[in-house]
């Protein structure tokens, strides 16, 4: 599914679920008590994770990745997007024990938010999402965080971007939105030494094994010196998951 199908889905989503009975059209009323909203936070579509966890690779997961990230007060806007592309605008409203997701720009659509699994999960038009730290985060937490070997000695990698134990590389970071040229059919991590100074890598997962190669561009732009394709050169760290 591309990330436009997914975008016109969203839209057509929230059309459907128009409640004429929830009597919520009158959103300055709903959101005059500031007060925090209970589930806010960044939230990922549990397809997404589903698909993350099986194929072990976020360019092949990117399209099936989206989020909605609620803001701690209901007077602040709330956003569904996915990976480079974002959606529209909503705002969230209380009535009784409900919530509700209302368009900013048609105020006649609105979906229900329900609050699953203690507060863990939330269903959105007919979607699951799933409670994460950050979306830029997520394949740090899902793929790399944990305990490896790499010659019999340790190395962790923690879902923050930090490294122990891998040589003098202290941080790395996922390459998230694979659009446009630049990465071949590669998924991409950043190691550096420092948080800001990192260099491109490509990894691979097989089992309990994570493979890291060094990179080799195959073709340069001419007008700007931007690498156009790039392909696995030296493998670099074979890591054992402990």
């Amino acid at each position: 599914m591309t990330r436009l199908t997914i975008i016109f889905f969203l839209v057509i989503s929230i059309s459907s679920c128009h409640n004429k009975a929830d009597n919520t059209n009158d959103i300055s009323k709903a959101i005059l008590n500031d007060t925090i909203i209970p589930f806010n936070g960044t939230w990922a579509s549990e397809a997404y994770i589903r698909i993350l966890k099986t194929t072990k690779s976020p360019r092949l997961s990117q399209d099936s990745g989206y989020f909605i990230q609620i803001p701690k007060s209901y007077k602040d806007k709330t956003f569904p997007y996915l990976y480079h592309e974002a959606g529209g605008e909503y705002h969230i409203i209380k009535h009784g024990t409900s919530f509700y997701l209302k368009s900013i720009d048609n105020a006649s659509d609105s979906t229900e938010i329900i609050v699953a699994d203690n507060g863990n999960k939330l269903k959105i038009w007919n979607e699951v999402f799933i409670k994460t730290k950050d979306s830029c985060g997520v394949p740090e937490d899902i793929l790399f965080k944990g305990n490896y070997k790499l010659n019999g000695k340790p190395v962790t990698f923690n879902a923050n971007g930090t490294i122990v134990g891998l040589d003098s590389i202290k941080f790395y970071a996922i390459e998230n939105d694979y659009i446009g040229p630049g990465f071949g059919d590669l998924d991409v991590v950043y190691l550096g030494k420092t948080s800001k100074e990192k260099q491109t890598h490509s990894f691979l997962f097989k089992a309990d094994t994570l493979f890291i190669y060094k990179i080799k561009c195959l073709e340069i732009d001419s007008s700007n010196g931007d690498c156009l394709d790039i392909a696995n050169d030296k493998l670099r760290y074979t890591l054992i998951r402990s």
